[in-house]
């Protein structure tokens, strides 16, 4: 939640994902909150385990880093186009995000099934679910996307990316 009480989405994460880590190696508060948008199955491993296991496990550790500076290179992306684009841009922005993450590409159109609801999209983009509507709106007059319920397909990626220039 933002100052105004308005709920952000910081990163969507997937199976085999894992939260808590910064926590975990440097024993400070968490800095989120997680979310689950379906049914999930979480593993629960102490701060004190998950230091042993990183340092005994050099294969571990290394794939931890990896993970962190993509995740740090996702976060810089994410605030720079918040920064730098229009409230359209910020939508735009995260679909294209969302599409690369968790999108099915099919013939140069791009899938986003079960997470696209105009509230996630709005909390992802930090703007709210009137300008994410209104935004879709416009995409969708456009010809960039078709919307159903929970469900978005950008039906040429290329130019919706080229239409942002993101």
């Amino acid at each position: 939640m933002n100052k105004e009480g308005h709920e952000i989405t910081l990163s969507m994460l997937s199976e085999a994902d894992f939260f808590g880590e910064l926590s975990a190696i440097d024993g400070m508060p968490r800095a989120a909150t997680v979310v689950a948008l379906s049914p999930t199955t979480v593993f629960h491993i102490t701060g004190a385990k998950f230091k042993e296991l990183i340092l005994s496990e050099i294969k571990i550790a290394n794939a931890l880093l990896l993970v962190l500076a993509e995740r740090l290179r996702k976060t810089d992306e994410h605030i720079n186009s918040l920064w730098q684009n229009g409230a359209y841009g910020k939508v735009a922005a995260a679909l294209i995000r969302i599409a690369e993450d968790f999108g099915t590409i099919k013939q140069g159109s791009v899938d986003i099934t079960g997470i696209a609801s105009h509230k996630n999209i709005a909390s992802y983009a930090a703007v709210t679910r009137e300008t994410c509507s209104r935004a879709f709106a416009m995409f969708e007059k456009e010809g960039f996307i078709i919307k159903t319920r929970n469900n978005v397909t950008l039906t040429d990626y290329q130019a919706f990316k080229n239409r942002f220039k993101i």
